[in-house]
C-alpha cells in the first residue's frame, strides 16, 4: 500500500515510462504543469489505485502531480484595540500553539494563530 504522495508520484512514472515529462506554463501564468495526456494519465492511475484499495481516498484526494513548493509559517496576531497585527511567527504549528499560550497568559489583548504560506526559495 502507498502512504505518502512521493511514493505514488515514484510509482506513477514507473508504471506510465511512456508519459511525456515534458512541462509546459500553467495556464494561470504562473509556474508549469505537465501537459494533458499526462495530467490524465495521472488522474486515471491514481484512480485505480484508489478504486483497488492500493492508496486510501484521503491520500487519493489530494496527491498533485506537481509537489507544492509551498511551506507554511503560522503567525500570531495581537490585537490591543487598533486592529490585528502580527507580533512574531514560528515555523512548526506546536511552537506557535506555545507562543499563542504565552501572549494570552501575559499580554493584555486579544490573540489568534494564523497560517501564512509562503513559497519556498529554491536558493541554496
Amino acid at each position: 500500500m502507498l502512504t505518502t504522495q512521493k511514493e505514488i508520484r515514484a510509482a506513477f512514472w514507473e508504471a506510465n515510462p511512456q508519459a511525456s515529462r515534458r512541462k509546459i506554463p500553467a495556464y494561470s501564468g504562473k509556474g508549469w504543469m505537465y501537459r494533458t495526456d499526462t495530467r490524465v494519465a495521472f488522474c486515471d492511475y491514481l484512480d485505480s489505485l484508489a478504486r483497488n484499495g492500493e492508496v486510501s481516498q484521503a491520500l487519493a484526494e489530494r496527491a498533485p502531480l506537481i509537489p507544492s513548493r509551498a511551506v507554511y509559517e503560522y503567525e500570531i496576531h495581537g490585537n490591543y484595540g487598533h486592529g490585528f497585527e502580527c507580533e512574531c511567527s514560528e515555523s512548526t504549528w506546536a511552537e506557535a500553539l506555545q507562543r499563542l499560550r504565552e501572549y494570552r497568559e501575559n499580554g493584555p489583548g486579544q490573540y489568534k494563530l494564523v497560517r501564512v504560506r509562503k513559497l519556498e526559495s529554491r536558493e541554496g
